[in-house]
């Protein structure tokens, strides 16, 4: 049984919706569009123009060009059909796609990771004393203040402060500690007399490691596996880069050399593939071709470019997800590690991620790079202060309140200029000392100068 698709036809006399079959030739058909609005005869060939301006081929049925019910089409004749729609400037394509792409970073955005991060430190800064003080030491109570604090403040912010802006982001920011605090009064509850069998002990660092890695590796073949699927060529972009940076993390495994080394070795390998990875999903994405064909004069067509530029923009986010996460779990290990090199590596690749998001244009890509900075900052401060939980609780708190004014400050163009350039200062120089952090964790220092 054949299917139809209705269109409305519109010629030069009349116009008329037309139920036509959807698997039969246009150029069959065409005689009987004609007659039907009533287009009268006249020199040249007539061609059929949709909405967007791009000719209809004659020589296929409506199945075959995708055309939708209700499509609106125009009879021409053929020397006055628009030419097809073609791109001299790819660049400027690219700021067009951009711009019709949902998610793009702004202040919201920017608002709303600020206050994921404010909440997930305050909430480590409160499970850590919650966690190792015992059952008579009142922690339980001394949280339920702040939380009860943080939300009578996040009730009143918007009227104790003048600046309406300011107001709403203390108010969220405030909710969003009392809600990173719930776990740790969770935790300082269960270890109460009566419920303290619920609180069970803390996995070993290298299952954790040994699971991370797993659950990372797992993670990068199912989503290549949905590339492959769906033909998306920005899922196998950062699919390939997790695997990537999984079997670089293989090398020293398997050489026995350590946890740190390896770490190591994927950070640095993470921190140099976050600068090259917009020019990686140009590539895979085919819009580099596309630009060069375009500066030798053959302009390509608008819909080979349109979807080109937006699988370059998902190849970025993929990869950029996949990149940020490898960082995070080896910057904490690096972290985690008491050595000078490893943990000078790695709060060198932390600046770098950070400083990476700024030509990031959406918020897929801004917020999970700046998520890995955080997780692995705080598994940082818990490695090095873990045996101090009041001085850990205060650091991460002071942390968390500097993370509340830096998101509360909406620097103009000016001071964003000046930023921008010190910003560039600092990635460079923390890019300077990833190699030779690299060489200090191998050991190689020592072995130059005969200490080992």
């Amino acid at each position: 049984m054949s299917r139809f698709t209705r269109v409305t036809v519109v010629g030069s006399a009349r116009r008329g919706d037309i139920v036509l079959p959807s698997d039969e030739e246009l150029a069959v058909l065409l005689p009987q569009i004609l007659d039907l609005v009533a287009e009268p005869p006249g020199q040249g060939a007539v061609a059929l123009v949709r909405h967007t301006g791009d000719q209809l081929d004659v020589s296929h049925d409506l199945d075959t060009l995708g055309l939708p019910d209700g499509e609106i089409l125009r009879v021409v004749r053929a020397q006055d059909a628009p030419p097809p729609a073609e791109i001299a400037d790819v660049t400027e394509a690219a700021t067009d796609v951009l711009a019709d792409l949902p998610g793009q970073w702004d202040e919201r955005a920017r608002r709303a990771t600020g206050a994921a991060g404010v909440g997930l430190i305050a909430g480590t800064a409160g499970i850590v004393p919650a966690y190792s003080a015992g059952p008579d030491s009142g922690a339980a109570g001394l949280l339920g203040i702040i939380v009860l604090a943080l939300l009578i403040l996040a009730a009143s912010a918007p009227r104790a402060i003048s600046r309406r802006e300011r107001g709403a982001w203390l108010r969220l920011a405030a909710c969003s500690a009392a809600a990173g605090l719930g776990p740790a009064l969770g935790v300082a509850v269960a270890a109460l007399p009566p419920v303290a069998d619920l609180v069970g002990a803390v996995p070993d660092k290298a299952a954790l490691e040994l699971a991370g890695i797993v659950a990372f590796a797992v993670a990068c073949c199912a989503l290549w596996a949905a590339g492959v699927s769906r033909r998306s060529r920005g899922m196998l972009a950062g699919a390939g880069t997790g695997i990537g940076l999984v079997l670089l993390a293989a090398i020293p495994i398997g050489f026995d050399l350590g946890a740190d080394r390896a770490a190591a070795v994927v950070a640095a390998a993470a921190a140099i593939t976050l600068g090259v990875l917009p020019a990686v999903a140009l590539s895979t994405s085919g819009v580099h071709r596309l630009d060069d064909a375009a500066l030798e004069g053959d302009a390509p067509d608008r819909q080979v470019v349109v979807p080109s530029l937006e699988e370059a923009y998902r190849a970025l986010t993929w990869a950029t997800v996949a990149a940020g996460t490898a960082l995070a779990f080896a910057a904490a290990v690096l972290l985690s590690t008491p050595t000078v090199w490893a943990q000078l590596l790695g709060v060198a690749v932390l600046l770098v991620a950070a400083l990476r998001v700024r030509p990031l244009p959406l918020t897929a890509q801004v917020a999970p790079l700046w998520g890995a900075v955080a997780i692995a900052t705080v598994v940082g401060a818990l490695a090095a202060l873990g045996d101090r939980p009041t001085l850990t609780a205060i650091v991460l708190g002071a942390l968390a309140l500097v993370v509340t004014f830096m998101v509360s400050r909406t620097p103009n163009a000016q001071q964003r200029a000046r930023w921008r350039r010190a910003g560039d200062v600092l990635e460079t120089f923390a890019m300077l000392i990833v190699v030779p952090a690299v060489l200090g964790v191998f050991g190689v220092y020592e072995l130059l100068l005969g200490a080992s």
